[in-house]
């Protein structure tokens, strides 16, 4: 696809793309699921999550296998959630998909201001989604080919070679000779890209949804401080705009409730990965293997991003739907006759009510909640480093 032109109009093509691209790899795009190619890919899924689990318990005694385990069992699990927990709400999303191809139809700004607004929040979203593939993909193909580097320095040294698994799976029988070892590196060749469509695909989507509401929020507010203040005009401008905002907030409580559990599980999950990523980090960095050190690295880095993202979308969420009340307030609705500075007061009463992003309903995405979930998470590892 071409890269997005700063003057040229934004299609829901544009918007749209690569949420779509990744839900349709796994069968979850809302307006057209496949649940056939969403079996594949949680049949897969699954039985690799599961061998997790069994060599977990298998090294329940053992403090540094298990939690090498939890790095991967953490996020496999959340891949696992992800899909089914999406393919129960997915229907909610249908209306708003296509009311973004409606608007997209009509034109997203009119005017330069709002264009400006428009694409900032449409490059966020690209910049988002692209980063946080590349990390994760990155951070699976090197966790991948490390055993393979590895052989090739013990061939080199003329050392014995420990037929180490790129992700700690374990099988009914141990692997002790070369061909059952190719043969059990190649049943893993896939986790790399499903890992990463996994843990990407519904984000991509909750993001460039969430962005898209921050987006036409942001116009609205243009709009209001320019609407005419011609009384004959102005009912009718200002009907049409109350409307839009009314449309907008149905929109992001309707993106709110088809993500909110999902997002429960997804924040008490990294919650855990952060503080677990974190100690193996340490870990291999006091004993000097700069390989895997940097390989953890990107992946605190990754998951560190996909908690802010999420914060930060409610940020937006709540910056963009207060402001609004500002821009009721700028129209100067008290000039006008009492008739039409009725409706103008109650929406200034309404837009000081924050729209808000909320996992499960308990916790309200803001930047004050990612400085909550660092703070916890540096709890978890604080307390884990003196129990061992």
């Amino acid at each position: 696809m071409s890269m997005f032109s700063q003057t040229g109009p934004i299609r829901d093509t544009d918007i749209l793309y690569w949420s779509r691209r990744f839900l349709l790899l796994s069968g979850l795009w809302p307006e057209s699921h496949n649940d056939f190619r969403l079996s594949i890919y949680l049949g897969y899924l699954i039985p690799f999550t599961s061998l997790i689990y069994i060599s977990a318990l298998k090294h329940m005694h053992d403090r540094d296998k298990l939690l090498r385990n939890m790095t991967e069992f953490i996020p496999t699990t959340m891949a696992v959630l992800r899909a089914v927990m999406f393919r129960r709400k997915m229907y909610l999303l249908v209306p708003i998909i296509k009311t973004v191809r409606e608007n997209a139809s009509e034109g997203y700004f009119k005017t330069p201001d709002e264009r400006k607004v428009v694409h900032w929040y449409y490059m966020i979203s690209n910049l988002f989604i692209k980063i946080s593939v590349i990390m994760l993909y990155c951070v699976n193909v090197m966790l991948y080919l490390k055993p393979m580097i590895e052989y090739a320095f013990s061939k080199h040294r003329n050392t014995s070679f420990s037929y180490e698994m790129p992700y700690q799976i374990s099988f009914i029988h141990e692997v002790t000779e070369m061909r059952t070892y190719i043969l059990a590196y190649v049943y893993q060749s896939p986790i790399p890209v499903v890992f990463s469509i996994g843990i990407m695909a519904a984000d991509s989507l909750l993001v460039t949804l969430v962005l898209y509401v921050c987006g036409q929020l942001s116009v609205l507010r243009i709009q209001i401080k320019n609407v005419s203040s011609d009384s004959r005009s102005h009912k009718s401008e200002m009907k049409s705009l109350i409307e839009k905002h009314e449309k907008l907030i149905r929109m992001a409580k309707s993106v709110e409730n088809a993500f909110s559990s999902f997002l429960f599980v997804q924040m008490f999950c990294l919650t855990l990965c952060i503080c677990v990523v974190a100690y193996q980090l340490l870990t291999m960095i006091n004993s000097g293997d700069p390989t895997n050190a940097f390989t953890f690295t990107i992946f605190a880095l990754s998951v560190v991003l996909v908690t802010f993202s999420y914060c930060f979308l409610g940020e937006c969420l709540i910056y963009e739907s207060t402001s609004l009340n500002e821009a009721y307030y700028d129209s100067k609705w008290y000039e006008l006759p009492a008739k039409l500075a009725r409706p103008i007061a109650i929406c200034m009463a309404r837009s000081q009510i924050p729209v808000h992003l909320t996992a499960g309903k308990f916790y309200v995405f803001s930047l004050d909640l990612f400085v909550n979930v660092i703070k916890a998470s540096m709890g978890y590892l604080s307390v884990l480093i003196k129990v061992t």
